[in-house]
């Protein structure tokens, strides 16, 4: 027995780790430590567990609160968030949980963290997926692109370790912020270091994304906010070990099954789409904010009015 008594409810169990109900009260306890009073269990939705913090996710008289407490110290970490609704949690062994959060029943999606200092990341973001590790947080938009988010600096990282996976493909986080490609067994590749959470423009840069076609092309955008900007699209062949620049300072990329890829740039005339350099579309009334892979086909507005080609 970890700690606290036998044949009571548990609410969440680790090898060093125990949450447990008694006398209506929830209970916390690390490695036979004294127990750490969590209040009232009614009130308590689930916990999250990892190491020697939980996360407790309680209902309020206005929605949801989430708070994360240090079991070995026996404290509360962080601060506490309260939201109408919150989604998907990941707690990460530094004692940071992000999580998907709604201030009310027709609100955006916002991402934020019960870091030191609390941190609200915006809104828009998809709430079907989310992971967490080192100091990036990644969400995914549509079924092959990923993106990231830097973790606020007094907020504390997650463990190490595979982000997320896509087939056989998977990236890694290594060095707190540093990407790592790789496919099954194959050696790694690293890419590079995802983007910082921006408070200036000087110290905003990294990978932004990643999109993952065929198991077999990865692309990677990199962008740095810094001297009016500036942005590099490398796709990576995994069966040859091959990579490439495909596309610079791009408003919007698609990256094709066939590995090639179509960009959208805004232009002093207006907009230009073009695959691998070929231009498709160019005007003043081209937008360049509107490209995307919608039903199998290349897509985007001129003038309000879809327009729409092969994928590369």
């Amino acid at each position: 027995m970890i700690c606290g008594p036998a044949h009571v409810e548990e609410l969440a169990r680790t090898a060093q780790t125990r949450v447990y109900v008694q006398d209506g009260v929830a209970r916390g306890c690390h490695r036979g430590r004294r127990s750490l009073a969590l209040g009232p269990a009614k009130r308590i939705v689930r916990v999250y567990v990892k190491g020697r913090f939980v996360a407790v996710k309680r209902k309020t008289r206005d929605g949801r609160s989430l708070r994360v407490y240090d079991l070995r110290s026996r404290r509360p970490f962080g601060e506490r968030v309260d939201v109408w609704r919150i989604g998907k949690i990941v707690l990460g062994a530094g004692g940071t949980a992000v999580f998907f959060g709604y201030e009310a029943p027709e609100a955006s999606t916002s991402l934020n963290d019960t870091g030191i200092e609390g941190y609200y990341y915006g809104t828009g973001y998809e709430d079907a997926f989310l992971r967490f590790k080192g100091s990036v947080i990644a969400v995914r938009e549509g079924n092959r692109r990923f993106r990231f988010v830097g973790l606020d600096t007094n907020s504390e990282a997650a463990e190490l370790g595979t982000l997320l996976t896509h087939g056989d493909v998977r990236i890694d986080v290594s060095r707190r912020d540093v990407l790592t490609l790789r496919r099954g067994e194959e050696a790694p590749i690293e890419l590079g270091r995802s983007i910082t959470n921006c408070y200036s423009a000087s110290g905003c840069f990294g990978i932004t994304s990643v999109d993952i076609a065929s198991g077999r092309f990865v692309a990677s955008d990199w962008n740095s906010a810094a001297q009016g900007g500036d942005g590099r699209l490398t796709v990576y062949d995994l069966d040859t070990r091959a990579q490439r620049e495909a596309c610079r300072n791009s408003t919007l990329y698609v990256l094709g099954v066939s590995g090639r890829v179509a960009c959208s740039f805004r232009t002093p005339n207006g907009g230009r789409i073009e695959v691998e350099g070929v231009a498709l579309d160019e005007g003043p009334d081209v937008d360049p904010e509107t490209l995307q892979r919608f039903r199998g086909r290349l897509v985007w507005r001129r003038g309000g009015i879809e327009q729409s080609a092969p994928l590369p």
